[in-house]
């Protein structure tokens, strides 16, 4: 699985959202020191190729860009919010990128970055105690491999 081929099925899919700046390299750096962590490069690589575009009732969680006076609900934000939930925060080495809708948070997995820059992603269920067996989380070894799973599901939809 290539890049440019999960792109093009991307696009496809991709129907609503307005076009957005892609994040500079400022405002990716700024994102990373907020955040704590390097952002993996296929996920700068899919915002900035992706410019807000989107499947419908789907989204990434995107960088704020220049001067930062959009109020999107952004990367850094989600975060400061879902580590700081009292009843029920997400593992301080998860760095959610995508919300499922029910809660549920898709995460990148800080705990071990590889040497080409990428996490594994995780899928954190929010329940307490997670319901069913979880003892073998959804995993996925990169947000591209992700990424390629969901334009699968969007494609036949």
């Amino acid at each position: 699985m290539e890049f440019d081929e999960v792109m093009v099925r991307y696009r496809k899919v991709a129907t609503v959202g307005r076009s957005k700046p892609a994040p500079s390299g400022v405002d990716v750096d700024r994102a990373e020191q907020e955040l704590g962590i390097k952002l993996p490069p296929s996920f700068v690589r899919f915002l900035r190729e992706s410019k807000g575009k989107r499947p419908p009732f789907w989204d990434v969680l995107p960088i704020l860009t220049g001067d930062r006076t959009d109020r999107t609900f952004d990367i850094v934000r989600a975060n400061d919010l879902e580590h700081g939930d009292r009843a029920n925060p997400i593992p301080a080495h998860y760095c959610t990128f995508h919300g499922t809708g029910t809660g549920d948070q898709v995460c990148f997995d800080t705990s071990s970055r590889r040497p080409d820059g990428e996490y594994q992603v995780v899928l954190w269920v929010h329940d307490d105690p997670p319901l069913g067996n979880l003892n073998d989380p959804l995993t996925w070894s990169s947000f591209l491999a992700w990424l390629d799973k969901e334009v699968d599901e969007l494609e036949t939809e």
